[in-house]
């Protein structure tokens, strides 16, 4: 109501009255007014990072993420050019560092929903309800838990006819759109192999699975079930085998899970899986968990022995990091540099000895 007394008394500042009443009816949701007094605030003070900050929101709010995208690089754009137009170094005012946060902020939020919505799969619950909106976010987050008790719901994975869910130990699928009459148990033909699923229906020929799985698992261990909701397939991860796989550099924990269920799918991010360890045994997780406790403990040591640290100290100590990064830096460039030399014929590589002490 105040904002419309103030329009219409008339204002040489319209442009934030438009501009605040944009970000009042962003609070309240109501995008699409937000959106026309963020246009017309634009159109009063094309220059004002502040207006297509307000029509940033808008457009988030109204799900369309790529002109969002633009409008937020748009406002950190204007906050960055008037910092240097200002300032010598480009510094920026409280009210453009606080903008060109929040910009930041949107942007990594509109790439993620760009890139989660043109994937082929969603993220849901075991009955199929994405979690995409209940969450506010493209992913569940990064959640890891040893207990029974753990997260309320599994993360399930959905393709066009089938879902999918992880334990560090099985593999659950269903495929939930198998038509009733199909759903006889001497029609069912599934073959389990060490890399390999194949799930065939016997009177009508239909395959829905006949490909190589992501990773091992053990096929005298893997079962399927018919139950109300559909077809439900267990497999069994071939978990000895990962955990003294001594070629893999990552820690066997993140080996255990998925990336895909199949060979050659797009592969899941690590805060878009559900890690439930809660499965495995007990002398793992106790193992698991004091390697976390030490971790724990290092870092606080850590941070106690800075703290104690004089500014002298740690000015000494950052100046010795720097220059080690950036002797890292120059020792990788000078290997990318020599490497471009030996392909391009420029250098003979018989004048490296790669081990010269030997």
């Amino acid at each position: 109501m105040y904002y419309g007394f103030a329009l219409e008394a008339g204002s040489d500042e319209l442009h934030q009255v438009y501009g605040n009443r944009s970000l009042v009816r962003a609070r309240r949701r109501r995008f699409e007014w937000a959106l026309q007094d963020a246009e017309r605030c634009i159109y009063l003070k094309p220059d004002w990072p502040k207006g297509h900050l307000r029509a940033a929101v808008a457009f988030e709010g109204l799900k369309e993420w790529t002109t969002a995208l633009e409008k937020f690089q748009q406002a950190s754009k204007l906050c960055h050019d008037q910092a240097e137009a200002r300032t010598e170094f480009g510094m920026m005012n409280a009210w453009e560092s606080k903008i060109s946060k929040r910009c930041s902020e949107g942007v990594k939020l509109c790439h993620d929903k760009i890139e989660y919505e043109s994937r082929p799969y969603i993220l849901t619950n075991e009955l199929g309800e994405e979690v995409f909106e209940e969450q506010g976010d493209p992913f569940i987050g990064y959640r890891v838990h040893y207990h029974k008790n753990g997260a309320a719901e599994r993360l399930w994975v959905q393709w066009e006819f089938y879902r999918w869910s992880q334990t560090s130990t099985t593999i659950t699928i269903l495929l939930f759109a198998i038509p009733p009459d199909e759903l006889v148990a001497r029609e069912i033909e599934a073959t389990f192999k060490a890399k390999f699923l194949a799930v065939k229906h016997k009177r009508t020929g239909k395959t829905w699975f006949e490909r190589e799985l992501f990773d091992l698992v053990m096929p005298d261990e893997c079962t399927w079930t018919l139950e109300e909701g559909g077809l439900y397939i267990s497999l069994h991860k071939n978990v000895a085998k990962t955990i003294h796989d001594t070629s893999q550099s990552a820690h066997y924990h993140d080996r255990l899970y998925w990336r895909a269920l199949f060979a050659g799918q797009p592969q899941l991010r690590g805060h878009e899986m559900d890690h439930d360890f809660s499965d495995l045994p007990k002398s793992m997780v106790d193992k698991e968990k004091q390697r976390q406790a030490d971790e724990t403990k290092s870092q606080r040591e850590e941070r106690e022995r800075v703290n104690r640290l004089t500014p002298a100290e740690k000015k000494s100590e950052d100046d010795a990091r720097q220059e080690r990064m950036m002797k890292e830096i120059q020792d990788k460039n000078d290997e990318i540099i020599r490497r471009e030399a030996i392909k391009s014929g420029k250098i003979d590589a018989g004048l490296f000895d790669p081990d010269p002490f030997d």
